[in-house]
């Protein structure tokens, strides 16, 4: 390897790697949003369409639309039956209508349990393996 490539790889990964890292790492979580089907005194029912991924226990806001997300309340769901999800309104700013729509951000997914993670394994250990052997 000469040695220009050394240096300039030197010189260029670090500040790259820094770049990726803060870009992926500003994003913003996606959240999920669902449609106010019903409300009660404590608790609200949702739709959840073709996302199964939502579970007991886990936790959501409450938006209003019309005031660009403006929070109205936080909530704990309950229970899941069927494609509706029931929660429990931990804590409210306004009281909450069917006009408001619910969020919940999905579970990541652990980082050795993503298909990224192995392919990246396979090709660096190949490629380590491949430069080893010459």
């Amino acid at each position: 390897m000469s040695s220009t490539f050394r240096r300039a790889s030197r010189s260029f990964i670090p500040p790259l790697v820094l770049f990726v890292t803060a870009v992926a790492g500003a994003q913003q979580p996606p959240a999920a949003r669902f449609q106010v089907a019903g409300v009660g005194d404590s608790t609200f029912t949702f739709l959840l369409g073709k996302m199964r991924w939502v579970k007991e226990g886990q936790n959501g806001l409450a938006v209003d639309p019309r005031r660009n997300d403006g929070l109205v309340a936080r909530f704990r769901v309950l229970k899941v039956v069927e494609g509706e999800a029931t929660a429990l309104v931990t804590g409210k700013t306004m009281e909450l209508s069917r006009d408001h729509v619910a969020l919940i951000e999905p579970r990541l997914v652990p980082w050795y349990r993503q298909r990224f993670f192995w392919v990246g394994v396979l090709v660096g250990g190949s490629a380590g393996a491949f430069a080893a052997s010459r």
